[in-house]
């Protein structure tokens, strides 16, 4: 009885991130649309914008190759029914939750930090006043 509840919830789970991938991929399609459509619109702006444009999509080009690789390494895993992870989505996610634990472990710091800097400021505007 408990692994029919597990398996009922752990569908419903997955239902939710699928439909919340569709969201994520819906609005990047209509940006991406979005985008492609007003990209001629560029050839108007000056030299100097320009130049910074094509290093904005060199950066761009870079990202969406990425995403492009983690597409079709799921949909390979989706298509052999078996997933797995690469050395460097191992990587990548090592690196992620590193990231969110000095964001954890920072954020309270730099919040008193600027708490104080505040309550700081205001007392040598009153002294300044005195």
């Amino acid at each position: 009885m408990r692994i029919v509840m597990f398996l009922k919830i752990y569908y419903k789970l997955m239902e939710k991130i699928i439909d919340f991938q569709k969201e994520k991929l819906d609005k990047f399609y209509k940006i991406s649309e979005d985008f492609l459509y007003n990209l001629n619109n560029s050839t108007l702006l000056r030299h100097e914008s320009q130049l910074l444009l094509i290093d904005k999509l060199r950066l761009l080009n870079n990202k969406l190759s990425l995403i492009e690789d983690d597409i079709n390494d799921i949909l390979y895993d989706i298509k052999r029914k078996n997933c797995s992870l690469s050395t460097s989505a191992r990587m990548r996610l090592i690196e992620e939750e590193e990231s969110n634990n000095l964001i954890k472990e920072v954020s309270p710091i730099l919040l008193y930090y600027l708490i104080n800097r505040n309550k700081t400021g205001s007392i040598s505007v009153d002294q300044e006043h005195l």
